[in-house]
C-alpha cells in the first residue's frame, strides 16, 4: 500500500504538472519529504494525508 501511495502522489502531481518543490510548498512540507514519500513509500500521518489530498486537488477515501 506504500508504494501504491507514493506512485498515486507522483503521478496526480505529474498530472498536474507541478514539481516536488511546489507540491511541498502547496502541503506545507518540505521537498525532500514528497521525495520521501514519493520514491520510498514512507506512510504519511494522516494530517499530511488531508494537506496532500487538498495541495492535488484530490480526496482521500478509504477502501474497504
Amino acid at each position: 500500500m506504500r508504494f501504491d501511495l507514493g506512485q498515486a502522489v507522483h503521478d496526480r502531481r505529474t498530472e498536474l504538472g507541478i514539481s516536488r518543490t511546489e507540491l511541498a510548498k502547496r502541503a506545507e512540507m518540505t521537498r525532500p519529504r514528497v521525495s520521501e514519500l514519493e520514491l520510498d513509500g514512507t506512510m504519511p500521518t494522516l494530517p499530511l494525508l488531508a494537506r496532500l489530498a487538498r495541495a492535488l486537488d484530490a480526496q482521500s477515501r478509504a477502501r474497504r
